[in-house]
């Protein structure tokens, strides 16, 4: 195996399949990538038909700003901003 095959096994292993998703985000979203890594984490999914979308998280206790976030991105209307699909409370 060579160095970037290495390099992606450990990355997939030690990042992606760390991350558990919501019973009911598991079964339609895969994750691909990490985004961000922090006390605020970002990822990148994909669903069953091949579309991206982003999930973030945010340790417990400090959900205020992503939900302020959430909330913001709702309000806004324009072809560049992505709209927000959902906001779920879990600790998983």
């Amino acid at each position: 195996m060579g160095e970037r095959e290495q390099f992606l096994k450990e990355y997939q292993e030690q990042v992606l399949d760390t991350l558990t998703l919501p019973p009911e985000w598991s079964v339609r979203y895969t994750v691909q990538s990490c985004l961000k890594d922090g006390e605020r984490q970002v990822y990148l999914l994909r669903d069953q038909a091949g579309r991206q979308a982003v999930l973030k998280t945010q340790p417990a206790g400090r959900e205020d700003t992503l939900r302020q976030e959430y909330d913001l991105l709702r309000e806004l209307h324009h072809r560049q901003i992505p709209r927000p699909l959902d906001y779920l409370g879990w600790e998983g």
